[in-house]
């Protein structure tokens, strides 16, 4: 258990259903992601026939999503919005307070902090 790994659990849907237009996005975000410090996991899921997306992320620490957000991924959001409707942005795990309030237009509404676990 690492008390420090902050998770994020986000939902969209695609507009339009133009899913070859998210993959793009998705795709140009992921690739700017790549071997960014501090990103454990980054996971994008697309159910095809709904248009519904879940992207599971994992971080070292709050710190380290903080500079994700704050790196090439925020010059990339608005292209992914443009295909993609917000649904929800969960986080678990503590990020900085500024961070929380600027990711209320996304979706986010809660996080909660670890309370219990395993070392895998």
């Amino acid at each position: 258990m690492d008390p420090q790994r902050v998770y994020v659990i986000a939902r969209l849907k695609v507009k339009g259903g133009d899913n070859d237009a998210f993959v793009a996005a998705a795709g140009e975000i992921c690739d700017a992601v790549q071997g960014e410090p501090g990103t454990t996991a980054y996971d994008w899921y697309l159910d095809e026939l709904s248009g519904e997306v879940t992207i599971i992320e994992s971080y070292a620490s709050g710190e380290a999503f903080a500079a994700h957000m704050g790196g090439p991924v925020a010059a990339l959001l608005g292209s992914l919005l443009a295909v993609a409707d917000p649904v929800s942005l969960q986080i678990l795990g503590t990020v900085p307070g500024d961070l929380a309030e600027a990711l209320a237009p996304l979706g986010f509404t809660r996080n909660g902090t670890i309370v219990a676990g395993i070392d895998a």
